[in-house]
């Protein structure tokens, strides 16, 4: 076998680590496990997260991004799912797409909504999630 063929499957491995990361990543945040989630993430870890204009907030961070999500969720008692709307995408060497359904409800109010997620790794963690969100303006409503 060739260097170039080895190094073609240490990628393959890779990106299908980088896939079953970015699933645990989701299990984790569906069953609001955030000490799994976590340990997904680098440290420095960077955010990009829509604002309800749909623009971008930046979280610095690992703790901070979690302690964000924490805080999301647990403002009033919510029922929330989150799913694949696909089976998540290899962009390069570093990176996966994944492409998000919520559905959530809390005292009376119910959101559907999509997101992309783009995840960027470094030394087998999570160092970037670049986020996007189908419909900011409802989902900030319904997270406020």
């Amino acid at each position: 076998m060739s260097a170039g063929a080895v190094s073609r499957d240490n990628r393959t491995v890779r990106a299908s680590e980088r896939v079953d990361a970015a699933e645990r990543f989701l299990a984790a945040f569906d069953g609001a496990d955030f000490s799994a989630l976590r340990a997904l993430l680098s440290d420095g870890l960077v955010a990009h997260v829509t604002t309800d204009d749909g623009g971008e907030s930046l979280v610095h961070g690992a703790d901070a991004y979690v302690a964000s999500l924490r805080e999301m969720i647990s403002r009033a008692p919510v029922e929330y799912r989150v799913a694949f709307t696909q089976q998540p995408v290899i962009v390069g060497d570093d990176r996966v797409l994944v492409m998000l359904e919520i559905r959530a409800a809390r005292n009376g109010s119910t959101l559907h909504n999509y997101s992309a997620q783009l995840f960027r790794w470094k030394d087998d963690l999570i160092c970037e999630i670049q986020m996007t969100d189908a419909k900011p303006e409802e989902s900030a409503r319904f997270w406020a």
